[in-house]
């Protein structure tokens, strides 16, 4: 719905930062990861990826300085019991990389360190996503190489990645990858 936003930061409370769209007389206050909230600073432009989230309570925007953080929220708000809170925190703390390598290792301790996340939570994390994360870690230049020619046909680095996350690659060469793409974003 909201894939970016490009404005200027007018106001920072927080994790929560208001972005004036220039000219259009709108600011709309965004929920920021921690590295995007360490680049940002009042009266400066700012470019961040959003998550657009429609919920009985209310609508929230959150930002994100990169793609992959935005498709890591996106893996974690999916698991039962992590709301998007506590999916932020997650990012927040151990960081994309530090997730990435938490569900690797199968670690759950490392985990647990995030405020509001226990030890049932983490297990459940290491559980839903240790298959999302085989695409991040066998064969990152066949990840790459297709990732290269999605865009190449249109498609945006962040679409990309999200469609081969879901892939799962073992034993299939480079075309055959990209063609389980092109199947998944013809289904989107």
């Amino acid at each position: 719905m909201i894939n970016f936003l490009t404005g200027n930061v007018s106001e920072i409370e927080g994790n929560n930062v208001v972005v004036d769209l220039a000219g259009a007389g709108i600011g709309l206050s965004v929920t920021v990861s921690a590295s995007a909230l360490s680049k940002l600073f009042v009266g400066k432009t700012c470019h961040l990826l959003t998550e657009f989230l429609v919920r009985e309570d209310g609508w929230q925007l959150y930002g994100f300085e990169s793609s992959d953080e935005r498709i890591w929220f996106r893996h974690l708000h999916s698991i039962s019991g992590i709301g998007p809170k506590t999916a932020m925190a997650t990012l927040s703390v151990p960081g994309v990389n530090g997730v990435i390598s938490a569900i690797s290792a199968e670690d759950e301790n490392a985990l647990i360190t995030v405020p509001g996340l226990g030890k049932k939570s983490a297990g459940r994390i290491v559980l839903e996503l240790k298959d999302k994360v085989r695409f991040a870690s066998a064969k990152p230049n066949k990840g790459n190489d297709v990732v290269a020619a999605l865009i190449n046909l249109g498609w945006s680095e962040a679409v990309a990645r999200s469609a081969l996350i879901e892939i799962d690659v073992t034993g299939l060469d480079t075309a055959e990858i990209l063609r389980e793409a092109l199947s998944k974003l013809a289904k989107q």
